[in-house]
């Protein structure tokens, strides 16, 4: 997941840990626009880190929608933006890009975790972003040496089929798939159109990254204005920007924001930096802890990254900044998904040439089973 902004975002080539897996088996608050700008001050916790806060100025909308339950969001974000791997759960089901040891070529799958049932959706297909919606599978795909696209079946793995071929991403809400494209000048716009792919329209002009709908509002990164994580509601041109610095990862709680805030981009070799948590209701901003990489996850109150102080391990920590812990023993990792049921994560060999392990293993990190054997229940 490092590189320039084609490896760490949504990109018009999806090279990642799927490509490298398939190989290696084959081996064996301001405010714009109605702006209001909060006065940012400087606050320093008990260990002597600096956070800032930014006073909580009159905005043109509320954030969360009172009463809403919003239990479900920092995982459904979390998904949203580690795409790039193989598993999709959805009622007792995993969705993803498997191996057939007989024909040497990748799949699109559906499997139960004990591997006693399969149906193979695509026989000879590399999946990336995955959705279930109303009964349906969408999934970007690269089929044979075709142009990745985005594809629609039904959820027993039956009537797949090509709904569009321009998508780097895409979310389904609200009956409306929102997906990004690039514009003549290379710059990745966000678009909805309806379900079969008919009627798009543009969302949001702009160079935009991390996207991700919420009730009637766009939460996503201003690549232009500094990479800067911004709100917008999708009825009106009002928007909030949360972040002034160059701001990576957002996933909302219904109360808090968290984020990775570095001093310089992506794109100029910086990938790790701050994770940060602002309060959106008094826009408090704490610094959770230093040296973190630009990709975190939320699940079941801890957010998960791959820790550069020791090895890359993966470890965990509270959304309070506590109980910083590490989850497995593994080294060199390469890639991780974190779900609710496990975790998903690489090992590469020491050279970093090619991927030795993909494990899938407790949340704790334990009952490790190898993806990559050809005996394991993802392979046909």
């Amino acid at each position: 997941m490092r590189g320039d902004k084609q490896m760490r975002k949504r990109t018009k080539v999806l090279l990642t840990a799927t490509a490298i897996f398939m190989l290696s088996m084959m081996a064996g608050c301001n405010v714009q626009n109605q702006e209001s700008k909060g006065d940012i001050s400087a606050q320093t916790d008990e260990n002597g880190v600096e956070n800032e806060q930014v006073s909580n100025a009159d905005l043109p909308f509320e954030i969360f929608t009172e009463g809403h339950d919003y239990s479900d969001l920092p995982y459904d974000m979390t998904r949203n933006f580690t795409y790039y791997l193989y598993l999709y759960e959805k009622n007792g089901w995993n969705y993803g890009t498997g191996w057939n040891n007989e024909t040497g070529k990748a799949l699109f799958q559906k499997v139960r975790d004990t591997g006693d049932e399969r149906t193979i959706i695509c026989p000879d297909c590399v999946t990336y972003k995955i959705q279930e919606y109303e009964g349906y599978i969408y999934a970007i795909c690269n089929i044979g040496d075709q142009q990745y696209g985005l594809y629609k079946a039904n959820d027993s793995g039956d009537n797949f089929h090509l709904i569009m071929n321009e998508a780097t991403w895409f979310q389904i809400a609200d009956n409306q798939i929102y997906y990004t494209w690039y514009d003549e000048n290379k710059n990745q716009k966000l678009y909805k159109c309806d379900l079969d792919g008919a009627n798009s329209e543009l969302v949001l002009d702009g160079n935009t990254y991390y996207d991700y709908i919420f009730d009637d509002k766009v939460i996503y990164q201003d690549d232009p204005d500094g990479e800067h994580i911004k709100i917008k509601k999708l009825d009106s041109d009002d928007i909030i920007t949360i972040t002034n610095k160059n701001s990576y990862c957002p996933i909302l709680d219904g109360k808090n924001m968290y984020y990775v805030a570095q001093e310089k981009s992506t794109k100029d070799g910086e990938y790790f930096g701050n994770l940060c948590k602002v309060d959106l209701s008094s826009m408090q901003e704490t610094i959770l802890k230093a040296n973190v990489p630009d990709v975190i996850q939320y699940v079941d109150g801890y957010i998960y990254f791959q820790n550069p102080e020791d090895n890359n391990r993966v470890y965990k920590i509270g959304t309070d900044g506590k109980n910083l812990q590490m989850v497995c023993q593994d080294t060199n990792i390469s890639d991780l998904q974190v779900k609710t049921s496990g975790i998903l994560f690489a090992n590469m060999t020491e050279d970093g040439s090619q991927l030795a392990h993909y494990y899938w293993a407790n949340l704790d990190g334990t009952s490790k089973v190898d993806l990559v054997d050809e005996n394991s229940w993802w392979r046909k």
